[in-house]
């Protein structure tokens, strides 16, 4: 395939992660696509754009991702970078199409994910959580005309029968005949 004309930039976050990547975007309202990179940027703010060349040829993308690699050698697995795979000049072909990750991106990926995923927990416990404390939407009580049980809402039901509340809805709907051969109504 031919190669396209394309940006190589370098943005840097206000917490000092770097990201290497290429486009044919305007640099002045595009920010990186990478998917970790766009949710730290999303928690820390807008980058800073710190190098940018337009590349008309795929040797002049080489030859600024060579000086990179020689100054940073393997950034893709270090900390320091949000990259997850290496930069290749853009020819149509998909990145990662044939290959697979190094144990040690595997690993800085997976801490990322975890560490994502412990932030997020922790802000959303107790008076944290925006509907803390708030009532939730109106609850209709609703009777299990099998067994003629009372429970407050489709939650209570689904947890008693070991259901999910979404297929009791369903029945209540009308969507569904009956939930594991129990009627309900509302």
């Amino acid at each position: 395939m031919e190669f396209t004309p394309t940006w190589f930039y370098i943005f840097e976050s206000p917490s000092g992660l770097l990201y290497l990547g290429q486009t044919m975007q305007d640099l002045k309202f595009y920010t990186g696509s990478g998917y970790h990179w766009k949710q730290h940027i999303k928690e820390v703010g807008k980058p800073t754009l710190i190098f940018s060349r337009w590349c008309n040829t795929p040797e002049e993308f080489q030859k600024i991702l060579t000086a990179v690699e020689r100054d940073y050698p393997r950034y893709w697995e270090s900390d320091e970078w949000s990259n997850a795979i290496p930069e290749t000049p853009w020819n149509g072909v998909k990145p990662m199409e044939g290959r697979k990750h190094t144990a040690a991106t595997r690993l800085k990926i997976s801490q990322r994910n975890f560490a994502n995923s412990e932030q997020l927990s922790a802000r959303m416990l107790g008076d944290k959580n925006p509907m803390f404390g708030k009532p939730s939407k109106k609850r209709k009580g609703i009777i299990c005309d099998s067994l003629g049980l009372f429970f407050v809402d489709r939650n209570e039901a689904a947890q008693y029968f070991g259901y999910t509340p979404s297929g009791i809805k369903n029945m209540l709907t009308g969507q569904q005949k009956n939930v594991l051969n129990i009627y309900f109504a509302d």
